[in-house]
């Protein structure tokens, strides 16, 4: 018999035996390309992307080349795919590698970021190992797992006397009537990392190089406080009450590395929130000591935001992705729960359980309202009519296994729960 339990993400992690370090509930690396000389598999996996598609949520991210050392190959980077039914859990699933007759991918392909648009994924990646001339590529696929290169790759370079025309990690997003192409340039003399935006029309169905117009003549984000170092990169976009804003990376690669959190009201002038990292290394001892770093936020239903990123505590030898879940007030971003009722109590609202199949709702409210239960793929599934501090048992033994949203609504507010039917 099928049982439902609920998922709540936090900061209260989980003791790893093995590692003998804490680990996050998730906790996820690819384990196919490293090898130490016994023959003993490393793990690695970056620059996460994760989107829903055809009824699972996919994450596309980065793996170094084949090494047999023990270290990570610097030659033959790729992009690996994984499938996941609550966010937690992932299984590799495919693997999208350079094509060595484009001379611009040869070296390799990495940084993913994943769009569904116009029902199809469209992939934007970067170029790996052409230093200055890295730039930005383009792919669309059917399934999320096979994909064609667009004929007019690469798609985007930079110009202007302040970068050197490099491009690297993409971050596509809708808004207004444009798409916004931000990616990560270096300066003249390559010593720091900036940030700058393109656009192309939202009428677009190619996404060929012809679409994008360069959008900015300087950096649109910069480094400039201590915990930035010399680097500004990654950014991932999310929208929230007509205000965009921008996860991204400061300083390089364990350095630390740590996200902080940018705000625009149009997607090219930005202003940070914080002079400090709003996700900073973990602590001495923790899995993530080297840095918490290249963030993908991802927006499940326009209701509950997570926020994908990397980590390692031994300085790059090996690599993890994780993710925890974002809260929204009025400032922005919160890593912990908030709500519009007097109560800060999330469960005050109301309570979801199941037993034998049977999906049991309680509420704690003083009026009518209405709750949707809807599948990972945005499908409804089932509505509810719910009265005053009323109790609901619904039959769900139906139902698959995976990740449920329960959204009740009251007046003018909207209050989430996820679920996982397992």
């Amino acid at each position: 018999m099928k049982t439902l339990k609920i998922i709540f993400f936090s900061f209260i992690f989980g003791l790893n035996v093995n590692a003998q370090m804490q680990t996050p509930p998730m906790y996820y690396a690819d384990y196919s390309r490293i090898k130490d000389a016994s023959g003993v598999a490393k793990p690695f996996a970056k620059d996460p992307s994760v989107i829903q598609f055809n009824n699972r949520f996919l994450m596309y991210y980065s793996i170094c080349g084949a090494s047999t050392n023990g270290n990570p190959g610097n030659s033959g980077w790729s992009m690996a795919i994984a499938e996941s039914q609550d966010l937690v859990s992932w299984k590799r699933v495919g693997e999208i590698v350079s094509n060595p007759l484009h001379s611009w991918e040869s070296k390799g392909i990495c940084a993913p970021c994943a769009k569904v648009i116009n029902g199809k994924v469209q992939l934007f990646y970067q170029t790996y190992g052409n230093g200055a001339g890295d730039a930005i590529c383009h792919a669309y696929s059917s399934d999320g797992i096979n994909f064609t290169r667009n004929a007019t790759n690469p798609i985007f370079r930079p110009t202007g006397d302040w970068n050197c025309g490099r491009a690297i990690d993409a971050e596509i997003f809708h808004f207004g009537n444009k798409y916004f192409l931000y990616f990560a340039t270096r300066d003249k003399p390559y010593v720091k990392q900036l940030t700058g935006v393109a656009t192309a029309p939202d009428t677009t169905v190619t996404f060929n190089k012809s679409v994008w117009t360069q959008a900015c003549t300087a950096p649109i984000l910069a480094p400039e406080y201590p915990w930035e170092g010399n680097c500004t990169e990654g950014a991932s976009i999310i929208e929230r009450n007509g205000k965009l804003y921008m996860f991204y990376a400061g300083n390089y690669n364990n350095a630390p590395q740590q996200i902080g959190v940018a705000v625009s009201t149009d997607g090219l002038k930005w202003t940070k929130l914080s002079t400090t990292p709003f996700l900073s290394n973990g602590a001495t001892g923790s899995w993530n000591k080297s840095e918490s770093g290249h963030p993908g936020i991802y927006d499940f239903e326009g209701q509950l935001s997570f926020l994908f990123y990397q980590g390692n505590n031994d300085g790059g030898k090996t690599w993890w992705l994780s993710q925890i879940e974002i809260f929204w007030n009025e400032n922005g971003p919160s890593k912990v729960p908030v709500t519009a009722l007097p109560s800060n109590k999330f469960n005050d609202i109301f309570t979801v359980s199941c037993n034998n199949g049977l999906l049991e709702i309680n509420t704690n409210i003083a009026q009518t309202a209405k709750m949707d239960i809807l599948s990972i793929d945005g499908k409804m599934i089932k509505k509810i009519d719910i009265k005053s501090n009323e109790k609901k048992i619904i039959t769900v033994s139906y139902l698959k296994q995976g990740m449920y949203l329960c959204k009740l609504k009251v007046a003018n507010h909207i209050y989430c729960q996820k679920v996982i039917l397992k």
